[in-house]
């Protein structure tokens, strides 16, 4: 529902990356059904004046290396592989201003940023008690730090994916990302609606909907990383790829994450 199953990676890559900014202490954070998870919400409009939840969306680009843009007429492009994403020299391009369709007198481009936007939206967050994998037995020409940063994506996405089949609302309508302290996760998922369209409220509360509770996402996260496609080594479009996360299929990794998450 909402999921574009396809068989191989077609079309522009998904470009945003949302951030929590809402500071959130642990003393904020309350117990869920499962002992080794709990939960804190903050909504896009409080009413008892407690905090709101603010994101930050950054758009590097379909191709992750951010655009390069012309400061007189504000025309951009996103950079490919013709200037480093930390290069210093301008890049040379002929564009025309996009308000008036007339080429712009400047003729080169300034270095890569990215874009991005804030807004206020609900957002719950589910903080993991259990200590993460370290990955420090990995064969020598492995990058460790790049499986554990694949290990939290995982993670992060089967949540994001558990919650929104739980709802029966699209896989586009809540956004997740991840952070992490002291060696434990915190996933952070998001209405992807400024404002807030319910979603994040009705998740993990204690009481609130068994339907909807931690173990039942963490249950469905089992589900859909224990994929019954008997070739899918890290990941596949059965369960785990979809058209919003195409940007991480390379660094998905199911097994170690459908074993960890088991075992809370």
């Amino acid at each position: 529902m909402g999921r574009d199953l396809v068989s191989s990676k077609l079309g522009v890559r998904h470009s945003n990356e949302a951030r929590l900014l809402t500071p959130a202490g642990m003393s904020d954070f309350q117990e869920t059904d499962l002992k080794d998870v709990k939960t804190f919400l903050v909504v896009a409009n409080p009413r008892d004046g407690g905090p709101q939840g603010h994101m930050v969306v950054i758009n590097r680009g379909p191709h992750g290396s951010g655009y390069v843009w012309c400061h007189w007429c504000e025309y951009a492009e996103s950079v490919l592989s013709r200037v480093s994403r930390f290069g210093r020299s301008d890049v040379e391009a002929l564009h025309d201003n996009p308000r008036t369709g007339e080429r712009c007198p400047i003729s080169h481009l300034k270095n890569p940023i990215d874009w991005g936007h804030l807004f206020e939206t609900d957002v719950r967050i589910l903080y993991f008690r259990r200590e993460l994998p370290e990955f420090d037995n990995l064969a020598p020409e492995i990058d460790s730090d790049l499986v554990r940063e694949g290990f939290k994506r995982t993670l992060s996405e089967a949540i994001r994916l558990a919650a929104t089949s739980l709802l029966e609302t699209a896989s586009r309508d809540l956004r997740s990302t991840f952070e992490t302290r002291n060696g434990r996760l915190f996933v952070v998922l998001s209405d992807v609606i400024s404002g807030g369209a319910g979603y994040c409220r009705r998740l993990a509360r204690d009481p609130g909907d068994p339907r909807f509770s931690a173990s039942k996402i963490v249950a469905q996260a089992i589900e859909i990383l224990d994929c019954s496609n008997k070739e899918c080594v890290l990941s596949c479009t059965r369960y785990l790829n979809e058209y919003s996360n195409q940007i991480f299929w390379d660094s998905f990794g199911r097994i170690p994450c459908l074993e960890w998450l088991s075992h809370l």
